[in-house]
């Protein structure tokens, strides 16, 4: 059985903590987003970021996020075992 590449793994964990941190903790993130509009110099988007109405889709996000790192995670773990081999 061969293992998938490493960028797979990398991506699909990547997925699943952005998702992870979206679901639970989404302030982060939007603090993160407001200071890259900020390190931009665009003061108008900063203040976007930061809306409290951005909670409820940071958090949609996180979980649609982790839905695909953990269905990516599920593929690679399982599709080598339905593969047949000769």
């Amino acid at each position: 059985m061969e293992s998938a590449p490493i960028i797979h793994w990398f991506v699909t964990a990547t997925l699943a903590f952005v998702g992870i941190v979206g679901l639970f903790a989404p302030r982060s993130l939007m603090r993160f987003n407001a200071a890259l509009y900020r390190a931009a110099g665009q003061a108008k988007n900063e203040r976007r970021a930061m809306a409290e109405s951005q909670v409820i889709q940071w958090r949609i996000g996180g979980g649609v996020l982790l839905f695909f790192g953990l269905f990516a995670v599920f593929y690679l773990i399982v599709q080598p075992m339905l593969t047949p081999t000769e």
